[in-house]
């Protein structure tokens, strides 16, 4: 990662993680806002599922909602299988000021 910032790349990546709702519990995410400090930025996000709580068993891109996002806010969407626990991983350039998750309860483990 380049903290240079008249220099700014587009291929750096950031892993935010272990998101879990509820220990022994699955969930699945339905929605994740981030806030961006500036107005043009470039990042993919994927989630990296773990259905045992330890091993990763698949990485998905989630879908950005272009309709909702506006200057900022940026929403992303997700539809798939319920999971123990994830990762967020951010490709590109970003400039995030906050984040916020929107889990569902699931079955138990």
């Amino acid at each position: 990662m380049n903290f240079d910032l008249p220099n700014i790349e587009v291929d750096s990546v950031l892993m935010l993680g272990r998101y879990q709702l509820q220990r022994g519990r699955l969930a699945s995410i339905q929605e994740v806002m981030v806030e961006q400090i500036g107005p043009e930025k470039t990042a993919r996000l994927a989630i990296l599922k773990s259905f045992d709580g330890l091993n990763i068993a698949s990485t998905t891109y989630m879908y950005k909602d272009k309709i909702r996002s506006k200057g900022k806010l940026q929403m992303y969407l997700h539809d798939g299988p319920p999971f123990m626990n994830c990762i967020l991983q951010f490709e590109g350039n970003q400039d995030m000021s906050s984040l916020e998750l929107v889990f569902t309860p699931a079955g138990y483990r």
